[in-house]
C-alpha cells in the first residue's frame, strides 16, 4: 500500500514516517500543497494523510485537485 502523507512540519512528518513505514506502508512525503499535486500527478496512491494548514495552502485544495483529476483514494 503506497501512502501520501502531507506534513509540514518536519518533526510531525518524521514520526509519523517512522511509524507508517515500520507498519510496513510506502511512503512518500510533501511539505506543501504544490508539492502533493506533483506527486499526485507522478504516483498512484492508495491513500493521503493530509495536513490542513500548510505554508501554501490546506490539505482540502490537495484533496480537491485529486478529485478534479478522477483520483478517489480516502
Amino acid at each position: 500500500m503506497r501512502l501520501l502523507l502531507v506534513e509540514d512540519e518536519p518533526e510531525v512528518r518524521h514520526l509519523l514516517r517512522e511509524a507508517l513505514e515500520e507498519a510496513g506502508f510506502a511512503l512518500d512525503e510533501a511539505a506543501g500543497v504544490e508539492e502533493a499535486q506533483g506527486l499526485l500527478l507522478a504516483f498512484p496512491y492508495d491513500l493521503a494523510i493530509l495536513d490542513l494548514f500548510l505554508p501554501d495552502g490546506d490539505g482540502l485544495e490537495v484533496l480537491r485537485f485529486a478529485r478534479e483529476r478522477g483520483l478517489s483514494l480516502p
